[in-house]
């Protein structure tokens, strides 16, 4: 990711990234990095949660920012685990924009 002058720009290219129009914007900030987590639960099929999509079901997805990677984490998970106990909450993405 890389530093866009313009919030129209930035949108553009994130939608770009994205591939698609199933797309949705779920947050935005000038921090220089951002993070999203899954808040997942088991599904009533499983006995417990694996990487297999069917041992789970997404309940929410979270966003944080801040100045490095570790800090976006950090906002983003104690922003999933807000949601309710029980709640598993596991980072799905995180990039921090280079400035040029």
């Amino acid at each position: 990711m890389t530093a866009v002058a313009d919030r129209v720009s930035a949108h553009r290219q994130a939608q770009q990234r994205c591939g698609g129009q199933a797309c949705r914007l779920l947050g935005e900030s000038a921090q220089a990095c951002g993070a999203a987590v899954q808040g997942v639960r088991r599904s009533q099929w499983a006995l417990f949660i694996t990487s297999d999509p069917a041992s789970y079901v997404v309940t929410s997805v979270s966003v944080g920012f801040g100045a490095t990677q570790p800090e976006a984490e950090r906002v983003a998970m104690a922003e999933c685990r807000s949601r309710g106990q029980g709640l598993h909450c596991r980072v799905i993405a995180a990039s921090c924009a280079s400035r040029s």
